[in-house]
């Protein structure tokens, strides 16, 4: 092979961009550059140094492919050692078209027998795993042109990174908010939250090893809540829990990482993990697969008003004119923190009603409030509307029909 790519470069058939680019020609070299279709591929980057690397872990490494002058398809990949893998998504499969881009991942395990197909082997002795500088190639092969490539591969085995965890309260605000965070974070619980307001706890990562250890890698973080009613697993951001989406990183040794959890509830209620491995705050790392290496437990609950109007609308169809007709009107808070009313006033502001002032009346959550709005006996016929405004956060202002249809007041005279 090195004496075809030597002959081929004599020829001026290879061309380097500081990629890797392997022209491959559907005819001969001899030709005249204006008779001479070349077909290349583009292997980027040409070298893939995966540095130290757990042995308790892996890392994965993006290789692209763009096809040059021909489409590409794929007949055969391989690597010339055990401990370095590849995985190819079905666009590439399917082939590229020319100058498509697609894209495989290079994965590199330095301890492959302590891994089976569910993750990491239980008590797998660690002491077996070689601890040479690995070194490795991968190799692609064209269907219609054959060889299209090699990338070289190095990785270096190295004792696993030590990851610390720890919580801590962010916003001053956040009252009820606590951590149990000694020595590492084990639980955190944000309090109970009015809708509107919010609260942050920071989550810290630390790689406490030594300078040759690996770095820790952080592939992803998922929160789960349940319900305290239901029961039901939830995921965080659908209570109103954000900062743990889309989260990967590398921790050197020595260094760290900060999460922010931000609780801005979106909903009343309360939701905890209680402990079941399957909540709470899962962090998976290269040395994880599909268990987490780390889990916390979570809480969080918010508090808010529900608001309920009886009756929800108002009629005096046979009011008398120029009497006085009283109605109750009865206000209940059926949520679980406190409705304080603010104004209640008509839509129509000459409607002839007697309107009671309801600022600074709050109602303790399962209580009710009463009010009396009163038709003053007008002849007027007419519709409105009384707007309750409240600090039910999904309904702060409340609508009640009124419709008045007063019966005439009758006048005999003397003798009829």
């Amino acid at each position: 092979m090195r004496e075809k790519i030597a002959r081929a470069r004599e020829a001026g058939c290879l061309r380097k961009y500081g990629i890797l680019i392997l022209a491959v020609s559907a005819l001969a070299c001899g030709q005249p550059d204006g008779l001479q279709p070349t077909r290349s591929v583009v292997l980027e980057p040409s070298f893939i140094n995966f540095e130290a690397v757990s042995i308790r872990g892996q890392r994965a490494v993006e290789l692209s492919i763009t096809p040059q002058g021909d489409d590409f398809d794929i007949t055969n990949i391989s690597t010339t050692s055990g401990k370095f893998r590849f995985l190819v998504p079905e666009d590439v499969r399917r082939g590229l078209a020319n100058g498509e881009t697609g894209n495989i991942q290079v994965l590199y395990r330095p301890c492959p027998e302590a891994w089976d197909e569910n993750g990491l082997i239980e008590k797998f002795d660690f002491s077996k795993c070689n601890r040479r500088e690995d070194e490795g190639r991968i190799r692609i092969v064209d269907a219609k042109y054959g060889w299209a490539g090699e990338v070289a591969l190095l990785g270096k085995p190295s004792d696993p990174g030590n990851l610390r965890v720890t919580c801590e309260v962010v916003d001053q605000s956040c009252m009820a908010a606590q951590v149990e965070s000694s020595p590492n974070c084990s639980a955190l619980d944000f309090g109970s939250l009015n809708m509107g307001e919010s609260c942050q706890i920071d989550v810290r990562f630390e790689n406490t090893a030594g300078i040759d250890a690996a770095p820790v890698s952080i592939q992803a973080l998922q929160l789960w809540v349940a319900g305290h009613e239901t029961g039901e697993r939830i995921a965080g951001d659908a209570v109103g829990i954000e900062g743990f989406q889309n989260q990967k990183f590398e921790i050197p040794p020595g260094q760290g990482h900060s999460v922010t959890l931000a609780f801005t509830p979106n909903a009343t209620g309360t939701w905890e993990t209680t402990a079941d491995e399957n909540l709470g705050l899962h962090i998976y790392t290269d040395s994880s697969d599909i268990r987490p290496a780390w889990r916390i437990d979570v809480k969080a609950a918010s508090a808010a008003p529900q608001l309920e109007v009886y009756p929800s609308s108002l009629q005096w169809q046979k009011a008398t004119v120029g009497l006085r007709s009283a109605s109750i009107v009865t206000v209940s808070n059926s949520g679980n923190a406190d409705l304080a009313l603010k104004r209640l006033h008509s839509r129509d502001e000459n409607a002839h009603l007697d309107i009671p002032n309801v600022r600074d009346i709050t109602i303790a959550p399962g209580e009710s409030y009463t009010l009396e709005v009163a038709y003053l006996g007008s002849e007027d016929i007419f519709t409105t509307e009384l707007l309750l405004e409240t600090s039910d956060p999904h309904q702060s202002v409340f609508a009640i029909p009124v419709s008045i249809e007063p019966t005439p007041k009758l006048c005999l005279e003397p003798g009829s």
